[in-house]
């Protein structure tokens, strides 16, 4: 027995009750995507694809041909994958990328193994002006800009 939580099973309901589920129309991708979300955000520990391709395969058994469904099952299962490894992405938002912070910038180069104090001030520098560290302190400590 597969077991799912409530709200983790009413996304799942929402997009596998429509005869549609698997037209891969616009719609029925969304809901479905609005259900590998859910499982990312609501369950400590995701569901392999094996229970999913078996939660689909239950839910329509019988009202498909078993090889259509095996397909359809089997597709999904794969998509589901895909998404999963999609949302546990990590070093995203990069704040070496987006340079919106200075401090997490900074924090970030810090945390690099790979880095020397020389390379450090060299690419504060580049990014942030030679008045780096007057920035990085005023981000740290805005009163004392002041």
């Amino acid at each position: 027995m597969i077991r799912i939580s409530k709200v983790v099973g009413r996304y799942f309901e929402a997009w596998i009750a429509l005869d549609s589920w698997d037209s891969f129309h616009p719609l029925d991708l969304q809901r479905f995507y609005r259900f590998v979300k859910a499982v990312a955000r609501y369950n400590r520990k995701p569901l392999p694809p094996g229970d999913v391709r078996a939660l689909i395969k239950a839910r329509w058994n019988k009202q498909r041909s078993p090889d259509a469904l095996h397909h359809a099952a089997d597709r999904y299962a794969e998509i589901y994958e895909t998404l999963l490894e999609y949302e546990k992405t990590r070093g995203f938002p990069d704040p070496l990328i987006e340079r919106t912070s200075i401090v997490k910038f900074h924090g970030q180069l810090l945390s690099s193994q790979q880095t020397s104090n020389a390379h450090i001030e060299r690419i504060m520098s580049d990014v942030w002006g030679k008045d780096w560290q007057k920035k990085l302190t005023a981000a740290w400590f805005p009163e004392v800009g002041k």
